[in-house]
């Protein structure tokens, strides 16, 4: 586990790295027609114990072709609401349609994967994330995390989730860093509830990583260069990705969030909150010559993103039972 301490005002000087390009921070101007770069259908993600089947699979899925080249991309799971998992490089084959006979796309150089449980719970902590569907298929049942729809603002897809009557809209991106490589976000924009929110993030966690343990907490004393300014320390849980070691981090999420393991997958918990919310969780892979994270582009602050802003430019999206898209401008 990586903690950090730095100032939240001076992310960029702190670690000696550049802030993320604007592309991830800054609203993309009016709309046009969807991109080419996505498709619904049944998806793989990743490789199975057999080597030839994939890891996670989602018969209702979508995948989203992300960054400024398209230089990678993620998939979801519309049943389940959960983002399956990311990788870099094209789709090299397009999802296809859902049938009891098509085989899933399988994505090679995973990132990062889901299991097969609802990408999120609004409920106490004490409640379970067991799947309540009776025959482990389909969407979930009332009450519980539903697909609304998307919106398509230029080359930028934002998600609409409804988690227990609680509105959560996300926004996945790929943004490249000065030194190399590069690292996935998931923006989010949450509604108010006097409800917690558990938000699956990733599967594999190392065993040392941080469990029950708060993302972030405001510190106060000395540091040589940060007199006067505000520091937060974070806590950083890796996962076992296919090109090696991932570092997640959370950024923005309000005082008292948390990183739980729920049946084994990593979850973020964000608490209950009297006004609507946007934050980011990050995903990084440490390259081999780095290890330990040293120069990860760890930054803490609200994105500067506003999901709302790029909805109402955008145009909605619906997918019917055919799972084809429709489209129509959304008025909010």
């Amino acid at each position: 586990m990586l903690i950090r301490i730095f100032s939240a005002a001076t992310v960029a000087i702190a670690l000696g790295l550049a802030a993320p390009p604007a592309k991830a921070q800054n609203a993309k101007a009016p709309t046009r027609d969807l991109p080419a770069a996505w498709n619904v259908g049944a998806v793989g993600v990743g490789h199975g114990e057999d080597g030839k089947s994939p890891k996670t699979t989602a018969p209702n899925g979508m995948t989203i072709q992300i960054g400024e080249e398209g230089e990678a991309g993620v998939a979801y799971d519309l049943d389940l609401c959960r983002m399956v998992g990311a990788w870099t490089g094209k789709i090299g084959v397009p999802a296809q349609p859902a049938s009891a006979t098509a085989h899933p796309t399988s994505v090679k150089d995973v990132v990062f994967a889901t299991g097969g449980v609802a990408g999120f719970l609004a409920a106490s902590a004490a409640a379970t994330w067991a799947d309540p569907r009776p025959e482990a298929a389909g969407p979930l049942p009332e009450g519980h995390a539903h697909f609304e729809g998307f919106f398509v603002n230029r080359d930028q897809t934002i998600l609409k989730w409804n988690i227990g009557g609680t509105e959560v809209m996300e926004l996945p991106a790929y943004d490249v860093v000065l030194n190399g490589g590069g690292y996935f976000t998931r923006t989010f924009q949450v509604a108010p509830s006097d409800q917690p929110l558990r938000i699956l993030v990733a599967s594999d966690p190392q065993p040392d990583g941080p469990v029950d343990f708060l993302t972030h907490k405001r510190t106060e004393g000395e540091v040589i260069g940060l007199e006067g300014k505000e520091r937060v320390m974070q806590s950083t849980p890796w996962v076992h990705g296919d090109r090696g070691e991932v570092m997640i981090w959370a950024a923005g999420d309000p005082d008292g969030s948390m990183w739980r393991l729920i049946n084994g997958e990593l979850a973020l918990e964000v608490p209950p909150r009297t006004k609507a919310i946007t934050f980011q969780i990050a995903y990084w892979t440490a390259p081999k010559s780095d290890p330990d994270g040293k120069t990860a582009p760890l930054f803490y602050r609200e994105p500067e993103i506003d999901l709302a802003a790029l909805s109402r430019a955008g145009t909605w999206r619906t997918l019917p039972a055919s799972g084809v898209a429709t489209a129509a401008k959304h008025s909010n």
